[in-house]
């Protein structure tokens, strides 16, 4: 019976480790990615990132259909800083896809692509 339970534990925690860490940011867990952070309501969750600013923003759902996206549509004129609301777009911004509903348990992909031509990028899911 000990076998048998230290085999379920080893096998748990190698799920675990398989998975990757999961990282809590409120209501909003992060599966993948370091760069930025979701946080608040469903309907209005906030953005953030690191690297500076950015000239295009996309949220895409796990079929990577566009859920939403902004973007100056010039990475050498105008950009936008952190933090940006989902569904309201920045004095100089265009929105090029307007911002369906989100669900909870639907894992999210979020993309910036920043000013420098780097892009940084994280899965979300609502808990």
């Amino acid at each position: 019976m000990k076998k048998l339970a230290f085999f379920i534990v080893a096998g748990l925690m190698w799920v675990s480790a398989a998975c990757g860490p999961v990282k809590e940011e409120g209501k909003w867990t992060k599966i993948t990615g370091d760069d930025i952070t979701l946080t608040g309501e469903l309907d209005s969750p906030e953005i953030s990132w690191s690297g500076g600013e950015a000239a295009n923003l996309v949220v895409m759902d796990e079929n990577y259909d566009v859920m939403w996206q902004i973007g100056t549509g010039d990475y050498l004129g105008k950009k936008f800083t952190p933090p940006v609301t989902y569904g309201e777009v920045p004095d100089g911004v265009n929105e090029q896809f307007s911002a369906n509903s989100l669900e909870s348990g639907v894992t999210y992909t979020v993309q910036v692509s920043l000013a420098d031509g780097n892009s940084v990028s994280a899965e979300f899911v609502y808990r």
